[in-house]
């Protein structure tokens, strides 16, 4: 009797079990139905999360571009005052102190001659600058390409960098742009004769001075500055801060120089 009570209770037990195993996968299943709906969003959410991060892009984006477009101004600045000076000293060694070095001209061409600017100031041989920059400094730095332009007013010569960045190489002043993208030109008088776009003075392009013969290293452009910095935001004609971009706002190089080649934090252009 005990014998049979106890295979009655193990088969109920079996029985038991194999129903468990049965409907189990079943539960299984169900309660994961249950947790995937749980866990979707409707359209509503999904949209209005959508909405957010689009109004937080819109808010963030434009500071991250300005902060890197500073950045890169700061950096090129820096690299493209130090690059030329470097130069300068290396090509010392080989041709002889800067003031001994050729004197730059200015000349284009108009109606198929040469014209070249008048200036008592310029004395000894004289370069145009193609041919100065050609002679005394490509070949102690590391530039893509040297371009002549025969129509442009101030015989500038064009150098870019493998940065992105380029110079136009004047008799003494000479005009230095973080972006090369940046620099354009325009018709001046009649349509043989160039000039580059002057509007930008300060934020697409900066000056510096050097002037073989009177001056032996690159500069930021500082003619006729005071030594204050006050000057080099607010002097009438030069001072970066200036609205009028007649003279370049060419203190702006300075400025930012003076301020370990860091923009100032009240600087009006960026």
């Amino acid at each position: 009797m005990r014998n049979y009570s106890l295979n009655k209770e193990m088969i109920n037990n079996k029985n038991l079990r194999e129903v468990h195993r049965n409907c189990e996968p079943h539960f299984t299943h169900l309660t994961h139905l249950t947790h995937a709906k749980r866990a979707a969003f409707t359209l509503a959410e999904v949209l209005i999360t959508l909405g957010i991060i689009g109004i937080v892009a819109a808010l963030t984006i434009p500071t991250l571009i300005a902060s890197y477009k500073k950045k890169t101004v700061e950096s090129r600045l820096s690299k493209f005052y130090s690059t030329m000076n470097q130069a300068i000293k290396l090509s010392e060694i080989e041709n002889g102190p800067v003031s001994t070095w050729d004197s730059i001209y200015l000349m284009w061409e108009h109606d198929g001659e040469e014209q070249v600017a008048p200036d008592e100031n310029v004395t000894g041989v004289k370069s145009t600058s193609y041919e100065w920059f050609n002679k005394y400094l490509s070949p102690y730095i590391k530039n893509v390409r040297v371009e002549k332009d025969d129509h442009d007013r101030d015989g500038t010569t064009r150098v870019y960098f493998a940065d992105g960045s380029m110079v136009l190489v004047g008799r003494m002043s000479w005009t230095f742009y973080p972006e090369a993208k940046d620099f354009q030109t325009i018709e001046y008088n009649d349509n043989s004769i160039t000039d580059r776009d002057r509007t930008g003075g300060g934020v697409t392009n900066f000056s510096f001075r050097f002037t073989p013969g009177k001056t032996t290293s690159m500069q930021a452009y500082d003619d006729l500055w005071d030594g204050t910095i006050d000057s080099l935001k607010y002097h009438q004609n030069y001072g970066c801060y200036n609205e009028d971009t007649t003279y370049d706002r060419a203190y702006c190089a300075k400025l930012i120089q003076s301020n370990n080649w860091k923009i100032p934090d009240d600087y009006p252009w960026f």
